[in-house]
């Protein structure tokens, strides 16, 4: 699930594949923080209005959502896609198509994002323990928090940044 262009959904709401979530508001944050898992383990990460990480089972970085851009790994580095909307135009119709342009990060580049997410997921870490409950699913408060920190442990540990490469559909 990825932040639409026009604002943040709920995603607390609209996030059913993530069977296990929780919303906090950490101190000295603005926005609510979601944290997320799936059935296979991944991690999702919701850190303000329109930011996303989602990390596999093993804490290697997948997809993001950051500052209007969509990136995914390719093993090596992250490609950066761009949504672009261009006409269609036929006789009788104007319609609009949207396009991914993709370009693959540089290796300095790729360490930026690697040090800008690690900061960030080290301060969630430090600070799940502080944080405030806004809401939670499954809602049993006995559970969650220490599982969302040893989620975020395993990224800050994880061997590698990056997932390998997302297959791409035919």
């Amino acid at each position: 699930m990825i932040p639409d262009e026009h604002g943040r959904e709920d995603v607390m709401r609209e996030a059913v594949s993530l069977t296990q979530r929780v919303e906090l508001r950490f101190p000295g944050r603005e926005d609510p923080v979601v944290l997320g898992f799936n059935d296979l383990g991944w991690l999702f990460v919701y850190p303000g209005r329109d930011a996303m990480y989602r990390f596999d089972d093993q804490g290697r970085l997948r997809r993001a959502y950051v500052e209007g851009l969509l990136y995914r790994t390719s093993g090596q580095t992250l490609a950066e896609l761009t949504r672009q909307h261009e006409p269609i135009t036929s006789d009788s119709d104007i319609r609009s198509q949207t396009i991914l342009v993709r370009r693959d990060l540089t290796v300095d580049e790729l360490d930026v994002f690697r040090m800008h997410t690690l900061e960030l997921i080290e301060a969630l870490h430090r600070s799940v323990h502080d944080a405030t409950v806004i809401r939670q699913v499954p809602d049993d408060r006995s559970t969650g928090r220490e599982q969302f920190a040893q989620g975020l442990k395993r990224v800050l540990d994880a061997k590698s940044f990056l997932a390998p490469a997302i297959v791409r559909r035919k």
